[in-house]
């Protein structure tokens, strides 16, 4: 598998530092009660399956995050997370939804740690003909939330996805793409409302 450009990495430590000292000094991290955080990234998909050589391809992506705080440093939601491509005719979605854990392993740093398993999707389409299929996912990643308010932050997030699609089948019945796996490296900068 060709591992995509290691900039992804970097996103959460570089635009932790961007906030100036008094900015976050001003809005301390406090984490209670409701949440929700969203927003546009871009990543690269590499999938594989029974009898193919299997490719990486890069697309936009979009994140919806929202859930409620269990402890100041534990934090439960879902997580939802969609990819896109489209080349020649066809469109490649991917999508994955997961109950997730963050973990804040220093209470008054807006640095987290997120963790989680559910459903993940694969659908491609070309000339109004659609393929589709459905199977485990799991979702793991990092973050920071960098206050710029009161109960508002900017949230630069790296994120790792893997799904066990299995078979990709028409609607008709024939499969396209026999064991179909799945898996996504993204970047992506949310607005997160505590």
């Amino acid at each position: 598998m060709r591992m995509p450009s290691r900039w992804f990495l970097m996103i959460p430590l570089a635009l932790s530092g961007a906030a100036p000292p008094t900015l976050l000094a001003q809005h301390p991290q406090v984490r209670e009660g409701f949440w929700i955080a969203f927003g546009p990234g871009y990543g690269s998909s590499h999938f594989s399956c029974t009898g193919c050589t299997g490719e990486s391809k890069s697309g936009g992506s979009f994140d919806l995050r929202l859930g409620g705080t269990l402890r100041p440093d534990l934090l439960l939601g879902g997580d939802l997370s969609a990819w896109t491509h489209s080349e020649n005719g066809v469109t490649e979605t991917y999508g994955t939804a997961a109950l997730t854990g963050y973990f804040y392993p220093m209470v008054q740093s807006g640095l987290f740690v997120k963790g989680g398993v559910g459903a993940s999707t694969a659908h491609f389409e070309t000339g109004g003909n659609t393929a589709y299929g459905t199977g485990l996912g799991f979702i793991f990643g990092a973050g920071y939330d960098i206050r710029v308010g009161r109960n508002i932050s900017i949230t630069p997030v790296v994120q790792f996805q893997y799904g066990t699609i299995g078979d990709i089948k028409l609607p008709s019945g024939p499969t396209v793409f026999p064991g179909l796996s799945q898996s996504l490296i993204a970047g992506a900068l949310e607005v997160t409302f505590h």
